[in-house]
């Protein structure tokens, strides 16, 4: 294994969010950060779906659910609680309905267990332990 792409990649990322700090300020840096972990919610998305087939709505729920609980988070402590369990409940709650017959009760399972901590943890992340930015 030659570490050198791994190294070499990871020195460009550091200069370009350098730069985006530099120039942009916390606001380029928050935009990069919120870029990021959207790509990060599809690739998850990808890697997960590919070992249990289920249907393309179920997908896109999963991304829009990520995308709508991080910015909840993201604008405010006081929507972020709401945000949070709406989010939640519309991704059970629709991804049942979506999925009856097609998906095993085993494999829906796993999928919420490793979908939920992967759309709390970026977004916790990003914005702090306090809720906001």
């Amino acid at each position: 294994m030659n570490l050198f792409p791994r190294v070499l990649s990871a020195f460009v990322a550091l200069c370009l969010l350098g730069g985006i700090t530099f120039y942009g300020n916390a606001t380029g840096l928050a935009l990069a950060a919120s870029l990021i972990i959207l790509g990060a919610f599809n690739e998850f998305r990808k890697i997960t779906f590919e070992k249990i087939p289920t249907p393309k709505i179920f997908q896109a729920l999963f991304i829009i659910t990520g995308i709508f609980i991080f910015t909840s988070i993201l604008y405010g402590k006081s929507f972020s609680s709401i945000g949070f369990a709406v989010g939640f409940s519309f991704f059970y709650i629709f991804g049942l309905w979506v999925t009856r017959n097609k998906v095993t009760n085993e494999n829906l399972l796993r999928i919420y267990g490793l979908g939920a901590t992967y759309q709390i943890l970026p977004a916790q992340m990003s914005v702090g332990p306090a809720g906001g930015a």
